[in-house]
């Protein structure tokens, strides 16, 4: 997945200095993202302030970041990335470039090797995980 994750990145020729995500689905593939394409991580915490006094940790003076997670479900926990970036003074201005969702990529592969069972449980997929990439209307 980490393959296909990065072909997505480059064929849209996205350019941006951090990765963001939130919670272990994030953290799962991230920083081996950020790793391979020589990025800086924006890790975002739940506001409970259970685990660390910040809600933002990482490269602080990133100017644009891609979000990484498994799906979207309702959009909260993008939501809650954003706002939290946007809640940190010295990343009040920074801009998020997309958010590239890797279960969908999954999906696909599961597709192209054969292991669905049939055309439904692909379809129930699909719907579960409907998003590869998601752009900015204006980047």
């Amino acid at each position: 997945v980490v393959k296909e994750t990065l072909v997505v990145i480059k064929q849209n020729k996205l350019s941006f200095d951090s990765i963001a995500f939130r919670g272990m689905s994030g953290a799962l593939m991230a920083p081996i993202i950020a790793m391979k394409l020589r990025k800086s991580l924006l890790m975002t915490r739940k506001t409970d302030n259970s685990h660390s006094l910040y809600s933002v940790e990482g490269n602080l003076d990133a100017k644009t970041y891609l979000i990484i997670d498994d799906f979207i479900g309702t959009g909260q926990t993008v939501e809650s990335i954003i706002k939290a970036i946007k809640g940190v003074d010295r990343l009040a201005k920074a801009t998020c470039v997309g958010v590239l969702c890797y279960n969908y990529i999954m999906q696909i592969k599961k597709f192209e090797s054969g292991t669905y069972q049939g055309k439904q449980e692909l379809l129930n997929d699909l719907v579960s995980y409907p998003l590869e990439l998601i752009l900015p209307k204006n980047p």
